[in-house]
């Protein structure tokens, strides 16, 4: 009996809501999205039982690619401004075809996914160095510490980029030094960030100490 109560309510036509998680492709290349746009999107839906139960299986795990330049008609990139809303309602038939066959969209919530962006600025800054360095008895530091490269040239938001007056580097923790030594360390912090180096390769001058 429960097979069948089972198999009876899956040939039932529903109207619910279904999560359509989505992943954000093809954003304009010289801009940079700064507004929090929505992992998921809220469908309400119509259809069958079993054709719910086929997308919620199928999707389980899955985040759908949503191509927002061909969701925008590509106006993104041709507009030069930085806002652009997207009313969702105007992409149901779009989204549709992306669904299980079978299932028919209503309507999307949020009713408008608002794309913010700031333009892509670049400076070159300084690298500071953050370190800790011991040395062995007798022995001490020579010269001054080399960095290379000694500056960087990082890129991002003008938002990001105009309040970045230099790059630190992670904390290089070093003890009981006897000889020049080489390491290779990389930045503290590069959240919405691209460096032009990863890493920079430190050297600490090392001599023994005479009176």
């Amino acid at each position: 009996s429960t097979i069948f109560w089972f198999l009876n309510a899956l040939s039932k036509e529903y109207t619910t809501s279904i999560n359509y998680p989505v992943k954000y492709t093809n954003l304009p290349k010289e801009k940079i999205l700064v507004s929090q746009l929505p992992s998921k999107l809220d469908l309400r839906v119509q259809a069958y039982g079993f054709d719910l139960l086929k997308y919620k299986v199928s999707t389980a795990f899955l985040s759908n690619p949503f191509d927002v330049n061909e969701y925008t008609n590509y106006r993104i990139n041709k507009n030069s401004k930085n806002n652009y809303p997207l009313i969702t309602s105007g992409i149901i038939k779009r989204l549709e075809r992306e669904l299980s066959s079978g299932i028919q969209l209503l309507s999307i919530s949020p009713d408008t996914l608002h794309f913010h962006f700031s333009p892509v600025k670049e400076k070159k800054v300084p690298v500071k160095l953050s370190a800790k360095i011991g040395f062995e008895q007798q022995f001490m530091q020579s010269e001054l510490i080399i960095l290379e490269p000694d500056s960087v040239i990082v890129k991002g938001a003008g938002s990001i980029i105009d309040s970045v007056e230099q790059m630190e580097t992670k904390e290089l923790v070093l003890s009981g030094l006897k000889e020049t030594t080489d390491e290779n360390i990389g930045f503290a912090k590069t959240d919405g960030l691209e460096v032009s180096s990863k890493k920079i390769k430190v050297t600490i001058p090392v001599v023994r100490f005479t009176e």
